[in-house]
């Protein structure tokens, strides 16, 4: 569909044409599967402001944490 090659386009999923499986008539229908390659898919960011430190996380489109980080608050009156 065409959103579905707007979203290949983005890099947001991929296409698995190893997986298509001969359907007989019509167009074959091509699996597709979220981005989420090591050094090419998105990735989204949270931040946790919070006392006595803050926390950075990085995740990819599956909700899997690829980095996490916290940092103490320091000379809090």
């Amino acid at each position: 569909s065409r959103q579905c090659t707007d979203l290949v386009r983005l890099g947001l999923v991929r296409e698995l044409p190893e997986l298509v499986e001969s359907s007989g008539v019509g167009r074959p229908q091509i699996p597709v599967d979220l981005n989420t390659g090591e050094s090419e898919g998105p990735v989204a960011g949270g931040v946790h402001i919070g006392v006595p430190g803050s926390t950075f996380g990085l995740l990819d489109l599956r909700g899997r944490l690829l980095a996490r980080r916290t940092f103490p608050h320091e000379g809090i009156d």
